[in-house]
């Protein structure tokens, strides 16, 4: 079993080639390492891993990144889906949170414009 590493500029680190088959190291934030440990972030995983079943993702505690290996096309959209679950997050105050479930909900005045038309 043969492989080598090159850099990706998709990637945030080195990838690992054996075969076809591509390993990314994909790094976490403490926040998103407290998350893992909480298990927030490992169902998100399972979720990713049902929609790229060409993958396989892996917590790797020690060296604080997510594995991400499989085919090159199908670790790019899992490494996609996970930076779209990881990353800085913004806190908000209550009442901004609020409006947010309104609207989401359609009971805005976005909402009646589309019922009256």
């Amino acid at each position: 079993m043969s492989g080598y590493f090159k850099m990706d500029p998709d990637c945030p680190g080195p990838v690992f080639e054996v075969n076809g088959n591509i390993t990314v190291h994909q790094p976490l934030s403490e926040q998103d390492l407290n998350a893992a440990r909480n298990g927030k972030l490992l169902k998100k995983l399972r979720d990713i891993k049902a929609l790229c079943p060409g993958t396989c993702l892996k917590f790797n505690q020690s060296l604080k990144v997510i594995e991400i290996s499989g085919a090159s096309d199908d670790v790019h959209m899992a490494q996609e889906k996970v930076q779209e679950c990881t990353g800085p997050t913004k806190s908000i105050s209550l009442a901004v949170w609020c409006e947010l479930l309104r609207t989401r909900k359609g009971f805005g005045a976005l909402g009646l414009i589309q019922v009256l038309t």
